[in-house]
């Protein structure tokens, strides 16, 4: 029995963070995502702005303690952000090509990218110098996700942070209304 029950355990706490953004699929409702986020050891936190559908937490992702956020109007998970905390530029920098290694192992190639690690490389004088103007962007056929720097917020240290967003590709969700149309 202890060989069944290791290997179902296993697969449920791989699926807890498979879905679009983190725990939910776009589309799907926010009602118990507080206590799934809790039961993998985030807090929620105070949102900044009220309203909104927004539920903030503190957490860990991509192996180190991030902000993240799930943008749920109407309670249905719509997007959903990760805020780095606040770096020294240079330390925010390497953060982001950590992140540019992650993303891009999971989702491929970048669609868009202005930064050192585009690939291919095309022509080095079109590539931003300016870290603060890099901008990234991945997609797959369900989730849009843009990775840019923000400064810090004004109750945190000077400094930069990654923020990377999530959302859902354009299409992903078939459009009901249109192929019933379309079979008339």
């Amino acid at each position: 029995m202890k060989h069944v029950v290791i290997p179902v355990i296993a697969l449920l706490s791989v699926r807890a963070l498979a879905g679009d953004f983190r725990v939910l699929e776009f589309g799907a409702s926010c009602a118990d995502v507080a206590g799934q986020e809790a039961a993998l050891g985030a807090t929620q936190v105070k949102p900044r702005v009220e309203g909104m559908g927004l539920l903030a937490f503190e957490g860990e992702a991509f192996g180190r303690r991030l902000d993240f956020f799930y943008f749920c109007p109407e309670d249905v998970l719509f997007a959903g952000d990760y805020f780095f905390p606040s770096q020294p530029l240079a330390d925010a920098v390497a953060s982001y090509e950590a992140m540019h290694r992650k993303l891009s192992a999971i989702y491929g190639a970048s669609v868009l990218d202005n930064s050192p690690w585009m690939q291919p490389t095309v022509d080095s004088r079109r590539l931003e110098t300016d870290p603060l103007k890099y901008m990234t962007t991945w997609g797959s056929p369900r989730v849009s996700i843009a990775m840019i720097f923000l400064p810090s917020l004004p109750e945190q240290p000077p400094g930069w942070r990654v923020a990377i967003h999530f959302g859902e590709a354009v299409g992903a969700r078939s459009n009901k209304s249109l192929e019933r149309t379309r079979g008339r």
